[in-house]
């Protein structure tokens, strides 16, 4: 499963970032590995591969 993030910075920035595992669960934790202190999650989109 992959799962795509879109996220906000503090100044108001928008970006994407994907992760991809076996279960969500495992890719939600990989996601929220790589945001950074300075961004928000604002949706998350899946997608299954």
């Amino acid at each position: 499963m992959i799962i795509t993030g879109t996220v906000t910075t503090s100044d108001g920035t928008f970006d994407y970032l994907s992760a991809e595992a076996a279960t969500y669960e495992e890719a939600r934790a990989q996601l929220d590995a790589l945001l950074s202190p300075d961004q928000k999650l604002i949706v998350i989109r899946t997608d299954k591969d």
